[in-house]
């Protein structure tokens, strides 16, 4: 049975500096930011909650490489928060940095959207002389926007019927009648290229349906809705402002685009069958893609779109890259990435 199932009781031990450390006796240990050569930011796909500790892709690099990792990042997160948090940190010189980043991030009518963060900040505060947002402190609603975590935060752990729980509400959210199964059918097959792509999206039933924006980022950028653009635009802007500030202090951004589960055949089977999509559909974002690749490349960013990646390793190595309901990545798939990241990054000690 899949962890996220209840396979599995899975224990998430936080410092009071919102730092997952490897245990109990960690969470009050000293934390110095300058003992660590390479730092992961990124959303629910860095936190990996599902797996063990060790696990990890920030653990698994440390354990094969001897470089000190730390990976930090939180469910929902987008390049504007990630950027908010690592302004106001003092990282040692010559480390690298590296952004993970998601479609969700740049979805318009998805409520934690890179725009998103930047209209709920109440303003801007100066940290160690950069400026950053400022979120009201009484807003519950927002992805750990705050500097520290309070002790109710401090462990979270996963039970048998907590994730039933989960997964019997994610079902009932999201679960599509019969008719609309085969409308995100039919718009599956049909809009794979621009013209007939534009011409439905004249439709506002269109775009109300769960697979709208993942249809949009498959086009190239000249399908794309000024929402889409604008969202992408705003987090590409984020990431130079990270970029701008890494380069006063010597360390290097490597931004990494990960892939929904809808990318390949045969993974998240469940989340697939509840959006209406077989199990063996592949829905790319190829198209934004292509357009980060771009942008970035203008900025002297590092770019890697981990698309066709992970199309190759999976190829090389048989396993299953995503949990089937919840859509992040197992154990087994943060054990590869972190032997390509090694490799692609030549990370060494």
């Amino acid at each position: 049975m899949s962890d996220e199932d209840g396979g599995n009781y899975i224990s998430t031990y936080i410092n009071e500096n919102g730092m997952v450390v490897k245990d109990a006796s960690a969470m009050s240990a000293l934390f110095n930011l300058n003992e660590y050569g390479v730092l992961i930011i990124g959303d629910s796909f860095v936190q990996a909650d599902e797996i063990k500790y060790e696990e990890r892709i920030g653990n698994q690099i440390e354990e094969k490489t001897g470089v000190r990792v730390l990976s930090h990042g939180y469910s929902s997160w987008a390049p504007a928060i990630q950027t908010n948090w690592l302004l106001t940190k003092k990282i040692k010189k010559g480390a690298k940095v590296i952004y993970f980043v998601m479609p969700n991030d740049f979805i318009p009518n998805y409520s934690y959207n890179n725009i998103g963060y930047h209209k709920a900040a109440i303003g801007k505060q100066k940290i160690n002389g950069q400026t950053v947002l400022e979120f009201s402190s009484t807003r519950t609603d927002l992805p750990y926007t705050k500097p520290k975590f309070n002790q109710i935060e401090i462990l979270e752990m996963r039970s048998f019927f907590y994730s039933r729980i989960l997964l019997f509400l994610k079902s009932m959210h999201q679960s599509l009648s019969i008719e609309e199964m085969k409308i995100q059918r039919s718009l599956y097959n049909k809009f794979k290229d621009c013209s007939a792509f534009n011409q439905a999206v004249k439709d506002d039933d269109f775009k109300k349906l769960g697979i709208y924006d993942y249809l949009t980022f498959r086009q190239k950028v000249e399908c794309w809705s000024d929402s889409h653009r604008n969202q992408v635009a705003s987090g590409i802007s984020d990431i130079y402002k990270a970029k701008q500030y890494l380069d006063t202090i010597g360390v290097k951004l490597h931004v990494y685009l990960i892939p929904a589960p809808w990318s390949f055949s045969g993974e998240t089977i469940i989340g697939k069958s509840i959006a209406g999509l077989r199990y063996d559909d592949l829905l790319s974002h190829e198209g934004l893609g292509m357009f980060m690749q771009s942008e970035l490349q203008k900025l002297s960013i590092t770019f890697t779109d981990l698309e066709p990646v992970i199309f190759k390793l999976k190829m090389k190595n048989d396993g299953q890259w995503y949990f089937p309901m919840d859509g992040h990545f197992t154990a087994y798939a943060h054990k590869v990435l972190a032997k390509y990241m090694i490799r692609d990054l030549g990370i060494s000690k």
